[in-house]
C-alpha cells in the first residue's frame, strides 16, 4: 500500500510552515537575547576581575597569569611553576578559579542552546 501523496506534501507543508513560525519566534526574541547575554558576560567578568585583583595574589602574578587570561588548574598545581611556600596561596587561587568559572555558567548555555530536530531540519524546508 503506497502512502498518498496529496496528503505527504499536506503533512510536509504543515511541518514547514511550524518549523519557520519557530525559527521567526526566536528571531523576534533576539535582541532580548542578546542583552540578556551581554549583561550576563558583564556581570561575570566583573566578578572574575574582583576576585583575581586581591592583593593576596600577587607572589604568584609573576609565575601565572591571572585575570583575564584565566589560570588552569594545571598551572595552579604545577610544582615547577610553584614552589611548596605557594601551595596555600595556590589552593586560594584554585577557590578563585571556580567562583570564576561558576560566574561564567550562566553564559555558556545561551551561548548555544542545544539543536533540535526541527532547527536541523529547517534547510530542507526552505529549499536549502
Amino acid at each position: 500500500m503506497r502512502p498518498d501523496p496529496v496528503l505527504i506534501l499536506v503533512v510536509a507543508t504543515f511541518l514547514c510552515a511550524r518549523a519557520a513560525s519557530d525559527v521567526q519566534a526566536q528571531q523576534s526574541n533576539t535582541p532580548t537575547f542578546n542583552k540578556s547575554y551581554e549583561t550576563t558576560v558583564a556581570k561575570a567578568r566583573e566578578e572574575c576581575t574582583t576576585l583575581w585583583s586581591d592583593h593576596a595574589f600577587d607572589p604568584l602574578r609573576d609565575k601565572i597569569p591571572l585575570g583575564e587570561e584565566k589560570p588552569t588548574f594545571a598551572m595552579l598545581k604545577n610544582t615547577e611553576r610553584l614552589k611548596a611556600k605557594d601551595k596555600p596561596l595556590a589552593d586560594l587561587a584554585i577557590k578563585a578559579l571556580e567562583k570564576c568559572r561558576a560566574a561564567y555558567a550562566d553564559v555558556y548555555p545561551r551561548q548555544w542552546p542545544p539543536p533540535s530536530e526541527e532547527r536541523l531540519d529547517i534547510g530542507n524546508c526552505l529549499g536549502g
